[in-house]
């Protein structure tokens, strides 16, 4: 009954993704914007439900359209994050639309907080050894 439940949350999820290119590349924006909720609620929905859910989302890093991808390796990020980055540059070289540019910006999302991450480790790195001369 679970992995039922399972599969059917997915299943949905990737519709939404679909719809979601579908509305985008058609300029649609609010429809687009609509199902952009829609799809964070679910993923927020399938990361409750557990590690079955998860791994079934991951299934989804394999689906012919891209728009599923892309937004897989988004919800993927915080559990697979290697696998999610190499998905979205995947689809930069690939896709040379709308598709193709959203994973780029995605990955400079990524990029730029890494490097505020480390940014803030190595400050307070360095306020605490200031604090200890």
């Amino acid at each position: 009954m679970e992995n039922e439940k399972n599969g059917d949350i997915v299943t949905r999820y990737r519709t939404l993704a679909e719809l979601h290119g579908v509305y985008k590349e058609s300029a649609d924006y609010l429809k687009a914007n609509s199902v952009h909720k829609e799809l964070t609620l679910l993923s927020n929905q399938i990361v409750r439900l557990g590690d079955v859910s998860i791994s079934t989302l991951k299934l989804l890093l394999g689906d012919p359209n891209p728009w599923v991808r892309l937004w897989t390796s988004v919800s993927l990020r915080d559990y697979y994050p290697d696998i999610a980055e190499r998905t979205l540059n995947k689809l930069v070289i690939d896709d040379e639309g709308l598709t193709g540019i959203e994973a780029g910006m995605i990955l400079d999302i990524w990029e730029q907080d890494r490097s505020r991450a480390i940014n803030k480790h190595d400050s307070s790195d360095n306020s605490a050894s200031k604090g200890k001369l």
